[in-house]
Formats: C-alpha cells, sequence, structure tokens
C-alpha cells in the first residue's frame, strides 16, 4: 500500500522538492566533511591537549536532543516504513538522519577527550580530567535512559502512536537544546573581553556562520519542522555571526588600522631647515 503523503505527528508531510533534498545531502556531508578532520587528528595524535571537552559535550548533548526530538516525531513513519515508498520514507525522515550522522560525528570526540587525555601531574591537569569525566559520565546517562524511554514506551508501547506525552517530551528535548548558547555566549564575551580572537579562525566562522543559516532555513521553511527541532539553529546562527563580524573588526579592520598609524609614525621626520623639523 502507498500513501499519497505520510503522516507523523501533528502533520502531513509531503514530498520534498529536489532542491530541498540536494541541500540537505549537501549540508550533511559538509558537516561530516567538518569534524572528520578532528576525529583522525585526535586518533593520530593520541593527545587532546588544546582541546575544550566541555564544547564538544555541548554540542553532543545539543545534537543529541535534536535527533531525540526528531526521532519522536518520526517514530510513526519509521515504524510504519513498510507502508511508503522509499522517496515518501525518507522525505519525511530526511531531517531525522541528518541530526543522526551530526551526532554521531560529534559524540566520540567527547570520549576520545577523556582517552587522550594528557594527564599531567599537576593539580589542574587532574582536575580538567575529573571535570571531562563527569561531564562524559552524565552525558552516557541522560543518552541511555532517553534511549531506554523511547524504546519502551513509545516504540513497544506506544507503536509510534503521538500522544500528548510523547509529543511533550518530543517538544522538551528539543527545547533542551537552546543549552548551547552556554557555549556561544561565553566564546561571544571573551572575544569582547579580549578585543582579539586569539587561536579562533575567521575563516571557519565565515563558513559555518552561514551554513547554520542554510540548516536553519532548510529545517524551518523547506521542511516546516517545528520550534523545538530547530531553535538551537537560530542560536547557532545568531552567536557565530556576531562572533564573525567581531572577529571581523578586532583582527582584519582594528589590526589594519594599527598596522597602518604605527608605519605612519615611523616614517622619517622632514627636514625644512636646519633648526625646524616637521
Amino acid at each position: 500500500m502507498v500513501h499519497s503523503s505520510v503522516w507523523e505527528c501533528r502533520r502531513v508531510f509531503d514530498d520534498q522538492t529536489i532542491l530541498s533534498r540536494i541541500i540537505g545531502v549537501v549540508l550533511t556531508l559538509g558537516i561530516v566533511i567538518a569534524v572528520l578532520p578532528q576525529l583522525l587528528r585526535l586518533r593520530k595524535t593520541k593527545s587532546s591537549a588544546g582541546l575544550s571537552c566541555f564544547s564538544f559535550a555541548i554540542a553532543s548533548f545539543n545534537q543529541f536532543c535534536v535527533m531525540f526530538d526528531l526521532l519522536i516525531l518520526k517514530l510513526p513513519v519509521i515504524v510504519n516504513v513498510s507502508k511508503y515508498s522509499f522517496w515518501q520514507f525518507y522525505d519525511a525522515t530526511a531531517t531525522f538522519w541528518q541530526a543522526l550522522i551530526m551526532f554521531l560525528i560529534y559524540l566520540p570526540i567527547s570520549y576520545m577527550y577523556i582517552a587522550y587525555h594528557p594527564r599531567k601531574d599537576t593539580e589542574e591537569s587532574h582536575a580538567d580530567f575529573k571535570r571531562s569525566k563527569m561531564m562524559v559520565t552524565a552525558l552516557t546517562v541522560f543518552m541511555s535512559l532517553s534511549i531506554l524511554w523511547v524504546l519502551f514506551y513509545a516504540g513497544i508501547f506506544g507503536k509510534g502512536a503521538c500522544t500528548s506525552v510523547i509529543e511533550w517530551v518530543a517538544d522538551t528535548y528539543g527545547e533542551m537544546s537552546i543549552l548551547n548558547l552556554i557555549q556561544w555566549v561565553t566564546q561571544t564575551v571573551l572575544v569582547f573581553k579580549l578585543k582579539e580572537g586569539k587561536s579562533l579562525s575567521i575563516f571557519l566562522f565565515a563558513l559555518t556562520g552561514p551554513g547554520a543559516g542554510i540548516q536553519l532555513y532548510w529545517l524551518a521553511v523547506m521542511n516546516r519542522e517545528p520550534f523545538s527541532v530547530w531553535v538551537s539553529f537560530l542560536s547557532s546562527f545568531v552567536f557565530q555571526m556576531i562572533i564573525f563580524f567581531q572577529l571581523l573588526f578586532y583582527d582584519v579592520i582594528m589590526k589594519g588600522s594599527l598596522a597602518t598609524t604605527r608605519e605612519d609614525s615611523e616614517k622619517p621626520l622632514l627636514v625644512v631647515s636646519d633648526n625646524q623639523q616637521i
């Protein structure tokens, strides 16, 4: 039996356009290409020195919440996969598969941070290792309990049905992803205080900022996903663009102005007479 449209929580999902499918694939490949080098570098160097476990743990938490939100919303489609054609199933679940890939590509970094922690014989290093281990452990427990819940309640007893409880849980998880604001606000304030980007790459933010904007458009407009799914991408887009313009101002415009001023001050004085200089 082939349906003309696909039912999921709260709405009927119609076929995507070719452009929407292409953008979804390109966004997914872009994320993999951006993050994979960091994974390979960690594996090669076997050292997590210079990285922030907090940042990657927050990223993993954010991606998990978005993925879990979409998993619950798409459950009626996933458990009834045999009822739909390939493209109907893909179009209705494309955002979930992309969120799953994003989650799986970010998650290993948190665990690799612990495995490859330098563990220098200093109080600061021991404290960082302990904090990071507690953070990753809490993340693991949270994800495990969440997955057990969806398998037990929604998958087995709910049979993919969209009850008010399931929809409330989906919204709650999606809205929890807004905690990625902690990461972006902290970084924005730090750049403002330092008046420079230090090791931040303006080129990276020139790519990731607009990339988050395209991701936001793809989710909110092209796929018409609910607010809880794309709210974290909205915050990422806004703050990454703020950081980009901060770096542009402090590291390019201001430094260029200072360099010009320094060059002018180092020019030799013009002698107009034996007793007068300009």
